[in-house]
């Protein structure tokens, strides 16, 4: 798939700092979002393990959901 720069735009990144991040890349149909969390000790990698996860199976309930309405 070509890169046009109608399909292509402005990707946003809202920081609280550098550890703390959300990358925003829109696209015409769809939008990926790219999370970094602080992860100082085990407990927030445990965390921040749990909260991917927890993304991870809602978006994929949701693309399960989506196929079967369509």
């Amino acid at each position: 798939m070509g890169r046009t720069p109608e399909a292509l735009l402005t990707p946003l990144v809202v920081a609280r700092n550098a550890q703390e991040q959300v990358l925003i890349e829109p696209s015409i149909n769809s939008v990926r979002l790219s999370i970094r969390i602080k992860q100082a000790d085990d407990i927030e990698r445990i965390l921040a393990h749990k909260v991917r996860a927890s993304l991870a199976s809602s978006t994929f309930a949701l693309a399960e959901r989506l196929l079967r309405e369509s």
